[in-house]
C-alpha cells in the first residue's frame, strides 16, 4: 500500500524541484510540466488514502471523483483539493494534449504547499 504514497511523494518532489529551476515565470510549457506532476501527486495520494481504508479506488484521473470517494470514507482531505478538484484534473489532460493550455504559477504553488503539508501529516502516521 505504501507504493502509491512513495510514487505520489516522488511526483510532488519532481514538481517542487522543477519549480525551483523555473527561470522564466512565463514559460508555459515548463509550468504545464510541473502541473502534470502536481496532478499525479494529488491523484496518487487520494488513491493511497482510499487503499488505506481497505477499499479499491476508482480507476479515474478525475480528482473530484477521488475526493468524493475519500469523503464518503470519512478520510480527512485538505479543503484546497476539494475546491481545486476541476483545476487539478485539467492539469493531467490539458497540459499534455492542449497546446494552448496555460496554468497559473500561483495556483501551482498553492496546491504544492497544500500537498506537501498533507504528505507530512500522513508520514507521521507511519512512524
Amino acid at each position: 500500500m505504501k507504493g502509491l504514497y512513495v510514487l505520489a511523494r516522488t511526483d510532488l518532489q519532481m514538481a517542487q524541484n522543477n519549480l525551483k529551476l523555473l527561470e522564466d515565470e512565463q514559460d508555459e510549457v515548463y509550468l504545464n510540466y510541473i502541473a502534470y506532476h502536481v496532478q499525479q501527486a494529488a491523484e496518487k495520494m487520494l488513491k493511497f488514502q482510499i487503499e488505506m481504508q481497505g477499499e479499491q479506488y476508482p480507476h479515474t484521473h478525475k480528482i473530484g471523483v477521488l475526493v468524493d470517494k475519500c469523503l464518503s470514507l470519512q478520510v480527512d482531505i485538505p479543503e484546497l483539493l476539494q475546491d481545486y478538484d476541476v483545476v487539478i484534473t485539467e492539469w493531467a489532460t490539458g497540459t499534455r494534449y492542449d497546446s494552448a493550455f496555460v496554468t497559473s504559477r500561483r495556483q501551482l504553488v498553492k496546491v504544492i504547499d497544500c500537498l506537501d503539508n498533507w504528505f507530512v501529516k500522513i508520514a507521521e502516521q507511519f512512524k
